[in-house]
């Protein structure tokens, strides 16, 4: 009997390093994660640029085609986030500059648990206003989550 309980505790224990991968970040499984991240992350940021230029641009968007196109891209809290306010960009336009593009400047697994990545990135983004364009540096930290072998943008806040 006991030996089960040894056997039944030691899968249980297993099976929770597992799924929680590491408390302390090894750089080893940050460089396997930050090659497979990166590229989604820029893919997903590529596709919500020019989402957000479309909706400047294009009078015959549905906000259910937003959804349906960040859907693809995002989890929540970000997706509720984000047709929320390409919904009211749509429906109350105004001046907003274009993104002509952007380039990562830095890119840092800094933690992961479960199926979550927490990243630091510096972006240098391309804006087009009415009269000039413009560089900007920002620096976020990004929540990706893995859902079904896809990962997708969870959350990001500015860092001031």
């Amino acid at each position: 009997m006991k030996k089960i309980v040894v056997l039944i505790l030691l899968l249980g224990l297993f099976a929770a390093h597992h799924h929680n991968i590491f408390a302390a970040l090894h750089e080893h499984d940050k460089n396997l994660y930050e090659e497979e991240v990166k590229d989604r992350f820029e893919e997903i940021f590529l596709q919500r640029a020019k989402l957000f230029n479309s909706l400047l641009t294009e009078n015959d968007l549905k906000p259910i085609e937003i959804k349906v196109e960040l859907e693809k891209l995002e989890t929540d809290p970000l997706l509720s986030e984000d047709v929320e306010i390409f919904t009211h960009i749509m429906e109350e336009p105004t001046c907003y500059e274009l993104i002509n593009g952007f380039n990562i400047q830095e890119f840092k697994v800094v933690g992961l648990k479960n199926n979550i990545v927490m990243i630091e990135v510096v972006l240098l983004w391309e804006l087009m206003g009415l009269n000039e364009i413009t560089f900007e540096e920002i620096t976020y930290n990004v929540e990706m989550i893995k859902k079904q072998d896809e990962w997708l943008l969870m959350d990001y806040r500015l860092v001031r």
